[in-house]
């Protein structure tokens, strides 16, 4: 890759083709919204300290992995909320189409709209809280249809006020699917054996297609998702456009479990649950995504780790 090993009188690394590096800058200054400089890059590839292999060959493996991160800053995701919001209406005219033929189509589906309770998966705090608030101000929509999870559940809202509504429940990645589960078992379930004529909605601004077919068929969510990552996205999967090389897939996944195993522990060292991701928001980095690329923990018997994008911890 033309990536020399750190120099030893000052411990930084030094680049040989400035095209790459001047890729990089652009990169960040076009897509990463400022926030991975030249200096935190150095500090990243830093950490690949020829544990597995020689230090340019891990190198290697750090270069493709940032070029083929996902990055969604603050524009992609307002973005998004406006596509979801989008879907969720037209699945409604596709489940009922001779409901919303002629001119009544544009009246029902302000029927519709009206009918829609929103609020978020997980708790107070967390990203699903953060992405409702932009899904308002993008769609443009009464704060009077927006509520705390728990105002389904504690007569805050009536079962009256429920049966029949529309709720709709909204995420930022849907990655393995065993939060919306969980939150659907814990919370939504009880909903909806008290009011059993109201219906329920998960939208993702992006999910796996893994969680996908876990949510739809162990809940009784209709999940609406504008962005789908296939197997292809799974860094190290068979089918992986990161990787598409098996010799040069198997090297990176060494590389990554190494490290990654020191930073989060085997069972998450290629993301949480084996996720396998490589993708980060504006707001945050999932759990889902490498560790490498977010992790700051103090590795056992070694210097810290530098992380290439900061993850937000929960305490």
């Amino acid at each position: 890759m033309g990536w020399q090993k750190p120099d030893e009188s000052n411990g930084e690394l030094k680049l040989t083709e400035e095209e790459l590096l001047l890729e990089i800058v652009d990169r960040n200054r076009y897509v990463w919204e400022d926030r991975v400089t030249r200096k935190i890059v150095m500090a990243w590839l830093s950490n690949f300290s020829g544990e597995v292999s020689e230090c340019p060959k891990e190198y290697g493996v750090a270069i493709d992995l940032l070029n083929n991160f996902l990055y969604y800053g603050e524009k992609e995701i307002k973005y998004l909320c406006r596509a979801a919001f989008s879907l969720l209406k037209r699945s409604q005219i596709v489940e009922n189409t001779s409901l919303y033929l002629g001119t009544t189509a544009r009246n029902s589906i302000s029927e519709f709209i009206k009918s829609c309770k929103f609020s978020y998966i997980g708790r107070a705090g967390e990203s699903g809280a953060l992405i409702l608030y932009h899904f308002r101000q993008e769609n443009r929509l009464s704060i009077n249809q927006f509520a705390e999870p728990t105002a389904f559940l504690t007569g805050e809202i009536s079962d009256t006020e429920l049966s029949g509504a529309n709720l709709v429940f909204i995420d930022d990645f849907l990655g393995t699917g065993r939060t919306a589960c969980d939150f659907w078992n814990s919370k939504i379930a009880a909903i909806k054996e008290r009011c059993p004529r109201a219906k329920f909605h998960f939208l993702a601004l992006l999910a796996t297609t893994r969680a996908l077919d876990k949510v739809r068929s162990r809940t009784g969510l209709t999940v609406i998702c504008p962005q789908i990552l296939d197997d292809s996205h799974r860094v190290f999967s068979e089918t992986s456009s990161v990787f598409p090389d098996r010799e040069k897939r198997d090297f990176a996944k060494r590389v990554c479990e190494f490290y990654g195993c020191h930073l989060a522990g085997r069972p998450h060292a290629l993301g949480y649950r084996n996720s396998q991701t490589l993708l980060g928001f504006h707001h945050n980095i999932p759990d889902n995504t490498l560790p490498v690329i977010w992790s700051e923990v103090e590795r056992p018997n070694s210097r810290k780790w530098h992380p290439l994008f900061k993850r937000g911890p929960k305490f």
